[in-house]
């Protein structure tokens, strides 16, 4: 069963939800295992037995004074089960690092939520052939002290920064040959046969091009995620 995660990110209101989250209940989603990512203001909105609950980010401290963030003690109480971590936009925008990062998967760990850590190169890396060690380097800095029979429990989500929004995307060798870095770093160094997903672009047209990828455990989607009709779409076509 493929994993299909849902990124809203900061978009869509109460009345466009209510809608979404209708149309979802009509959805056979039962051959995926679906997780819908909201922003944090309606984390509430959504709560049906159709579909797991993800949190787009989480306070790298337990609890405490931390101005605009949420602990996630609370994300457990509303019943979410995954959390994205390290996506470039916040590594970017918001200057994220792996010592953030990693402390933000230690507490995730500690309240049962499955961190969906997100790792990828940019153009510049990818044009030099250097999305292997840019892809090790991630996984081994943000993995760092991270309890080893808890590795188990986390999913790495590949997302080359240059195909975020750009309706481009690598090729499915590429995406397959990172897909096995990622899986061979995760079994040679920390023991465990990791869930991998691939997110960057993806819609309705390309899907089934992105199934033909054999070693690929599901998708992080973005854009194509916000309309429910687009959703449906894709999620009819994984098989």
């Amino acid at each position: 069963m493929k994993f299909v995660v849902a990124n809203h990110k900061m978009n869509m209101n109460q009345e466009t939800i209510r809608k979404y989250e209708e149309a979802l209940q009509e959805q056979d989603s039962t051959h995926v295992k679906l997780i819908i990512c909201p922003s944090m203001l309606y984390l509430s909105y959504f709560q049906n037995e159709s579909y797991a609950l993800g949190s787009q980010n989480v306070a790298p401290i337990e609890q405490g004074s931390l101005t605009g963030e949420i602990a996630a003690y609370q994300l457990a109480e509303k019943n979410v089960k995954y959390c994205l971590v390290g996506h470039s936009e916040r590594r970017i925008r918001l200057k994220e690092d792996a010592d953030l990062i990693k402390e933000k998967i230690k507490i995730l760990l500690r309240y049962n939520i499955t961190p969906i850590l997100c790792i990828g190169e940019t153009k510049e890396q990818h044009d030099l052939h250097r999305t292997a060690l840019v892809l090790e380097k991630e996984l081994i800095s943000c993995l760092k002290d991270i309890p080893s029979e808890k590795m188990d429990e986390i999913i790495i989500a590949y997302e080359p920064i240059w195909a975020i929004g750009t309706g481009k995307l690598p090729s499915n060798q590429e995406i397959a040959n990172s897909i096995e870095v990622i899986k061979e770093v995760m079994e040679k160094k920390y023991f465990v046969q990791s869930k991998v997903l691939y997110g960057g672009s993806i819609n309705p047209d390309n899907i089934e091009t992105l199934e033909q990828i054999k070693n690929l455990d599901g998708y992080l989607i973005g854009g194509a995620s916000l309309k429910s009709d687009t959703l449906k779409t894709i999620l009819r076509k994984i098989q």
